[in-house]
């Protein structure tokens, strides 16, 4: 069996890190990965003007509280003699830094963010996933609040404009996964660079009334899309690196950015 991936969640525990966290895991049940779980949090966020002593109280008492809910969220998404480890960690201070640290420490093949319009990770909103994308050449995944991404084989997987397997362990794992035809979201009926890697593709043409962004989201509003992947650096019709927030706002299901290549 080939080793292990390792999937890092970011979080500053919110209402929808639950959801997040189940995507994470059901993604990492699908490509035999284990789950780090990391909150960070701003230490002004619990301590104000307070004396030294009060203040190492403050944030003692709320990393106490910060572990305990996140061992409750961790035990609400574990599955009895599942293969998938879930670990969490907890951290106060500066936090780009800590993140940083933590990606160094862990070497994730994922890391998986929530959507800044459910405020997950509000410290840093946007900035959160252009600092990922600028520090991390992996794959990233911006988790869905409220779509689940499904631990079967009726994962119903998208791409936009072209599939390529090439280099990229993840999405070979993903497609051979999934019993369900690849969507390949397409700008014109004639486009096509399959390069004749797979067969079960359905092809969607997506209408040109709108920009790409408002077609691909208007098709994945009224699909049963869980999972649409987007090329980081050939997909230059998007231009990821600063349309990713944009896109991920209003999609209606999970977005898998791929790795540098």
């Amino acid at each position: 069996m080939s080793e292990k991936h390792k999937i890092l969640v970011l979080s500053d525990l919110n209402s929808a890190t639950e959801a997040i966290v189940t995507n994470a895991t059901n993604l990492a049940r699908i490509i035999n990965a284990d789950v780090s779980l990391f909150c960070v949090k701003k230490a002004t966020e619990v301590v104000s003007k307070e004396s030294q002593l009060s203040a190492m109280r403050s944030i003692n008492q709320a990393f106490i509280a910060t572990d305990n809910s996140l061992k409750t969220i961790i035990n609400n998404v574990a599955i009895d003699d599942d293969d998938v480890h879930i670990k969490h960690k907890v951290a106060f201070g500066n936090l780009k830094e800590n993140i940083s640290k933590q990606i160094a420490a862990v070497k994730p093949s994922v890391i998986v963010l929530g959507k800044s319009k459910s405020k997950t990770l509000s410290f840093l909103g946007d900035k959160l996933t252009d600092f990922i994308l600028k520090e991390f050449n992996g794959t990233i995944m911006i988790s869905s609040d409220d779509k689940t991404l499904e631990a079967n084989d009726n994962l119903d997987i998208g791409y936009i404009d072209t599939i390529d397997l090439k280099n990229n362990r993840i999405k070979e794992q993903l497609f051979a996964f999934s019993k369900k035809p690849i969507k390949l979201l397409q700008t014109s009926s004639a486009s096509d660079s399959l390069n004749n890697q797979t067969s079960n593709i359905e092809k969607v043409v997506l209408s040109q009334k709108e920009n790409t962004i408002a077609s691909v989201n208007s098709y994945v509003s009224n699909s049963p899309l869980q999972l649409l992947f987007l090329n980081r650096n050939k997909n230059k019709t998007l231009e990821i690196n600063s349309k990713v927030s944009s896109i991920a706002k209003n999609l209606n299901c999970s977005l898998l950015i791929t790795n540098k290549v």
